[in-house]
C-alpha cells in the first residue's frame, strides 16, 4: 500500500467518525492526522468519558475500539511570549491508537511527529531534545534567549 493509499484510507476512516483533518502525514508507514483543537478535544474528551467509566460497566465493554476514534493526531495552538513580536506555536500530538489518548506537548513539530512513530524511547528524552531544537531556533530566529528561557520555565519545560 502507496502512502498515498495510507492517506486516502484514513481521511475516509476519520470523516465516518466526524473528524475532519486539515491533512494526513504518513511517517514510517503509520499516519497523523492535522486536526483542529476542536476534533483534539473531542477524542480526548471521548477518552476521558470512558475511562471514567464505574468499572462494573467496563467489564460489559467488550471493546473501547467502538467508542473511541484511534489513530495519532497532531493540532497546534499559538501563545504569545512577553519581549517576542511573533506567536509561537505549539504542538499537541495524542496518540490514540490503544484508546488511551496519550498527550504530549512540544514547541517543535518534527519533535512531536518522531514521539507519534515512538522513535524515542520515552517522553523525557523527545522532551529534552524539543527544547534544545526550539531553543537553538528561537536564538537565530529572535536572538532573545533570556525571554524564551523565562517563558519556557513557566510552561514547566525547563527547571
Amino acid at each position: 500500500m502507496t502512502a498515498a493509499d495510507v492517506r486516502k484510507a484514513e481521511f475516509a476512516r476519520l470523516k465516518a467518525d466526524g473528524i475532519y483533518p486539515c491533512k494526513i502525514s504518513v511517517r514510517k508507514g503509520t499516519p497523523i492526522a492535522y486536526i483542529s483543537s476542536k476534533d483534539a478535544k473531542r477524542i480526548i474528551d471521548t477518552c476521558t468519558e470512558i475511562c471514567t467509566w464505574d468499572p462494573e460497566l467496563r467489564k460489559h465493554v467488550t471493546t473501547m475500539y467502538d467508542y473511541t476514534i484511534r489513530g495519532r493526531f497532531l493540532t497546534t495552538s499559538t501563545t504569545e511570549v512577553s519581549g517576542i513580536e511573533d506567536e509561537v506555536r505549539t504542538y499537541t500530538a495524542i496518540d490514540n491508537s490503544t484508546g488511551d489518548a496519550w498527550t504530549e506537548d512540544f514547541l517543535m513539530e518534527s519533535t512531536a511527529l518522531k514521539w507519534l512513530i515512538d522513535e524515542y524511547q520515552d517522553v523525557e528524552t523527545a522532551r529534552s531534545y524539543d527544547v534544545d531544537a526550539f531553543r537553538e531556533m528561537a536564538r537565530v530566529r529572535w536572538g532573545k534567549s533570556e525571554e524564551i528561557d523565562a517563558w519556557l520555565l513557566k510552561k514547566g519545560m525547563i527547571g
